[in-house]
């Protein structure tokens, strides 16, 4: 007890509707799980559509709801059976529901009101898993719908049909049995003995619908099969059992049609995937189709799995694949995938304070420290959609003593792995290994604020991360950062805690969270040189690789050779020529061709400019007319000009201004260009690259050589960027000995527009001939001589 009472566990402990994970089977029409529902937008829209699906006219009956697993898939199947079916001990939890919509969509919510006020009602069925085959599973669930609601004793047609069917089958295979029944009827144990003597009556009374007769039957049934309860859907159609069973409904009681609910309906298609052209397959698109076409006697069919039915196909031969598609035509996909912004309340809803005076006198204590997280959470600009206040309420004390990482990777996290066992709910409520609780019962109430970090997230994620092996899946990432764990030591805990930070940084990566130096910093809790020097250390262990062009880091089962050590040696032994330089850039990055567009609109011809890089000192004394000659394709040429200092700059503008050529563009930064590091470094990896002799000195190296060349034209073309991207508009265009001022050129179509203005000078007397045959490259003989025989007789008559 003294221990528990020193640990934050004494203050804080997950709220009691978390504790465990919705079971659609036995949380049927819980009221109290029903008003924790929280809607999230995608789980709106879903409803919506659903109950459209009620009208009469509707034909979008069978749907499937998706998401991965901990999005509340099951919660939402609990709250769609009490709304569809109107459950009178449900309606003020489902008025909460609707309270909640209201904010989030008015009018998914007017949908809701509507429903619950006089809406179409539905009796709901629920299945669980792979309960066995569809036809059986179906029925069974039917009865089970029925039994459970007090209408066991409804009877379709198909009831007695099965109990007709039965004895027609005991007459032919086991007639001792057939015998039997109709000694029990002439002693007079069936009910209504005097008018059931015989099995002939029984079978008169059945084939009347007579419920004496159905009654008599069931009495005796057990008797004659060592007491077995009779199967009343035995030899019939699912389709038909369903279709008999809802007229019934419809005459005798207030239910309109019935609905299927079927949670964890990926573990009965991942039993079945390899079987498409199977009765179960077929059966399953019969009975789609059945309920899209179900009319006034409604039926809906709405499959529950984590992923869309042709996700459960993947990796199968083609025509499986393609037969699962067709089936997955039948059903509309409606995804039900968390939002995060919701998941951000979930987790501060999951955590409630046991003392609110003592958990208010613990944040009173530390508010400077707390006040302090919240500026760097909003300097790191981690949940943009969030004010202050929310930051605030929701993740810097609502979720303590998550760290705002943890809060913002936790739902990403938990969507990627999409394992039922390893979710969201399962960490913050479980009472395993790695959970919250866990945590919770280790960090000391005295002293300053302790944070579950990214870590605790590897920790616990990790086996599911290992074993999410499907496309896009996690497991190369978790053998990564396994690699990495194993190439440290067991006491080199910030390494190993940054090993594991970084995982959850690439397995979450998006735009907002990204694994620089300052962010790995701030996921530890780390002076910024304390955490370089750690990184420095992984990269040369060979674990860690830094993205020069922006500061990133990712994991990397390097080599045994030093490449930038064989990269500086290279350069040393042989530094480049600027020539050299020159075209392996033309031959990379090689820039843009342009198209004057309106004059090719205007003529129906194609005039377009090559680009071309040079140095400044390559600008003098060019006959820039006789280079284009020479070019016997392009109809100008666009120079870019390499300069990298003042002197560049001030040679290259003197040479574009003296420069009187019809057809030729100077584009000159205004600032001068880094590019030649980057350059020379790719020009040395690309000899690497190419040297058999290098690569084989590790299997590996390969790998990492593609990595640094990406990496460095990553950055090589940033580096160019102003030169060769329009839309900074950061560099001069000149033209004939000027720079080009009559608009601005600040986006691809303005230079289009500056090349048709060109060519309406230069080619002003182009014949109009809207003919592709004449506008090609390598025109046919035939076509040449048909064109000049054209041009002849145009310019002869």
């Amino acid at each position: 007890t003294t221990a528990l009472k020193a640990t934050l566990s004494a203050l804080r402990r997950p709220a009691p509707h978390f504790q465990r994970a919705i079971n659609l089977r036995y949380d049927l029409d819980d009221a109290a799980y029903i008003a924790a529902y929280v809607p999230t937008p995608n789980a709106g829209r879903a409803i919506a559509s659903l109950l459209e699906a009620t009208r009469p006219d509707s034909v979008h009956r069978a749907a499937l709801l998706y998401g991965p697993y901990g999005s509340g898939k099951s919660l939402l199947a609990v709250m769609l059976a009490a709304m569809l079916s109107r459950a009178p001990g449900a309606k003020e939890a489902l008025t909460v529901v609707a309270a909640r919509l209201r904010n989030l969509t008015p009018e998914i919510a007017a949908l809701v009101e509507k429903q619950l006020r006089a809406g179409t009602r539905l009796l709901p069925v629920v299945l669980s898993g792979d309960e066995g085959d569809l036809g059986s599973t179906l029925l069974r669930g039917l009865t089970r719908a029925l039994l459970r609601v007090g209408l066991g004793d409804i009877r379709p047609r198909t009831h007695y049909r099965a109990a007709l069917e039965t004895i027609a089958m005991w007459q032919h295979n086991f007639p001792e049995t057939y015998d039997r029944l109709d000694d029990l009827l002439c002693v007079g144990q069936g009910t209504g003995a005097t008018r059931i003597r015989n099995v002939a009556d029984l079978q008169q009374g059945l084939e009347a619908g007579d419920n004496i007769a159905y009654d008599t039957f069931l009495r005796l049934y057990p008797q004659l099969t060592a007491g077995a309860a009779f199967n009343s859907h035995y030899g019939q159609s699912v389709v038909e059992a369903y279709r008999e069973t809802v007229a019934t409904l419809r005459a005798e009681t207030d239910y309109e049609g019935v609905v299927i609910l079927w949670d964890e309906f990926g573990r009965f298609l991942e039993a079945r995937a390899g079987e498409p052209f199977g009765r179960e397959a077929a059966l399953l698109q019969e009975f789609a189709e059945f309920a899209n076409h179900s009319g006034e006697t409604q039926i809906h069919l709405i499959l529950i799995t984590h992923k869309i039915i042709n996700g459960y196909a993947l990796g199968l031969p083609t025509d499986y694949e393609k037969e699962w598609a067709r089936i997955a035509e039948r059903f509309i996909p409606l995804d039900v995938s968390g939002d995060p912004l919701v998941a951000y309340r979930l987790i501060a809803e999951a955590l409630i304070a046991t003392d609110t005076a003592a958990w208010q006198a613990y944040l009173d204590t530390r508010r400077d420290l707390f006040n302090r997280l919240l500026g760097q959470v909003i300097e790191q600009r981690l949940f943009p959609t969030l004010d202050a206040e929310q930051v605030w309420q929701w993740i810097i004390v609502g979720a303590y003593p998550l760290h705002p990482l943890t809060v913002y990777a936790l739902p990403r996290l938990s969507n990627q792995v999409a394992q039922n066992e390893r979710t969201l709910f399962t960490f913050l409520a479980g009472d395993e290994a790695g959970t919250l609780s866990e945590h919770l019962a280790a960090i000391p109430l005295s002293g300053p604020p302790r944070w579950v970090r990214l870590d605790a997230l590897y920790d616990y994620f990790a086996d599911a991360m290992r074993t999410n092996v499907g496309p896009g899946g996690l497991h190369t990432l978790w053998t990564m950062a396994d690699y990495a764990l194993k190439k440290v030591t067991a006491d080199d805990g910030l390494s190993r805690q940054l090993i594991k930070s970084l995982a959850i940084f690439l397995a979450v990566a998006d735009g907002t969270l990204r694994p620089t130096t300052s962010a790995l910093a701030f996921a530890l809790g780390e002076d910024l040189e304390t955490v370089e020097a750690t990184l420095r250390y992984l990269s040369r262990r060979k674990v860690a690789l830094r993205n020069r062009s922006d500061d990133t880091w990712q994991f990397s089962i390097g080599s045994s050779v030093d490449i930038e050590a064989e990269v500086q040696a290279r350069l040393d032994r042989r530094p480049p020529t600027a020539i050299q330089l020159r075209r392996l850039l033309e031959q990379n990055l090689p820039p843009d061709f342009y198209r004057a567009r309106r004059y090719n609109q205007q003529y129906g011809m194609t005039r377009y400019f090559q680009g071309v890089y040079r140095l400044p000192r390559d600008l003098a004394d060019v006959d820039w007319e006789a280079h284009l000659k020479a070019q016997d394709y392009a109809d100008g040429q666009i120079v870019y000009v390499l300069a990298q200092n003042a002197v560049d700059l001030e040679t290259a503008r003197d040479a574009a201004s003296r420069t009187e050529a019809r057809r030729v563009l100077f584009v000159i930064p205004r600032r001068p260009l880094l590019y030649e590091e980057p350059l020379r470094e790719l020009l040395a990896l690309t000899d690497l690259k190419n040297d058999p002799a290098f690569k084989a000195q590790d299997e590996r190296v390969e790998a990492e050589l593609d990595f640094y060349i990406k990496d460095v034209t990553t950055r090589l073309r940033r580096a160019l960027s102003p030169l060769l991207d329009p839309h900074q508009a950061d560099a001069d265009w000149y033209y004939r000995g000027r720079r080009w001022t009559r608009f601005p050129v600040d986006s691809p179509g303005r230079v289009m527009h500056l090349l048709a203005d060109i060519c309406r000078e230069v080619f002003p007397l182009t014949p109009v001939l809207h003919n592709e045959m004449l506008n090609v490259r390598h025109p046919s003989t035939q076509q040449v001589r048909a064109a000049e025989r054209v041009m002849d007789g145009l310019l002869t008559d």
